[in-house]
């Protein structure tokens, strides 16, 4: 987000890397995470772990980590960009909201669409998945943000 500028230590989009980097708040304090990338496919699409880490870049095992699927495609002559995170838990997802992830992923939306100087559709989905459950039938808890509208809308599937 604009008042939590990142700033990446590592950077490597390749399957298998780790890219890490840390934000830094207004009054200077800095919050780091990481990046295990899992998959690229050039121009549409990369996956990949986040997870939150301490001071010195290690992983945090105490705060949640969520799978993500970033993935780009053409649409009305501009780009539609979705980006999904999946959480293993209700309260793992409940933990980064009450940190301001909702808000900081809208303002980093707004940002980007600022930057370019023009609308585009951007989605941004949490999810949390119960592992007890088929991939059939497992309950999710959506979160979607759209620039421009500002919709958001949380809904219960099964």
């Amino acid at each position: 987000p604009p008042t939590y500028p990142a700033t990446f230590v590592d950077h490597d989009l390749r399957p298998g890397a780790r890219t890490t980097y840390f934000m830094t708040s207004p009054e200077g304090e800095r919050f780091a995470g990481y990046w295990d990338i899992t998959g690229v496919e050039p121009i549409s699409r990369f996956t990949f772990r986040d997870g939150f880490a301490h001071a010195d870049l290690t992983p945090n095992e105490d705060l949640p980590v969520s799978e993500n699927v970033y993935t780009f495609s053409a649409a009305d002559g501009g780009t539609q960009a979705v980006f999904t995170s999946v959480y293993p838990t209700a309260e793992a997802l409940q933990t980064v909201l009450d940190m301001g992830m909702e808000e900081g992923a809208r303002s980093a939306i707004d940002q980007t669409t600022a930057d370019i100087g023009r609308e585009q559709s951007a989605i941004l989905i949490y999810r949390t998945c119960r592992p007890s459950y088929t991939q059939h039938n497992r309950q999710w808890i959506g979160l979607a943000l759209h620039t421009g509208s500002c919709i958001d809308t949380y809904d219960n599937f099964c």
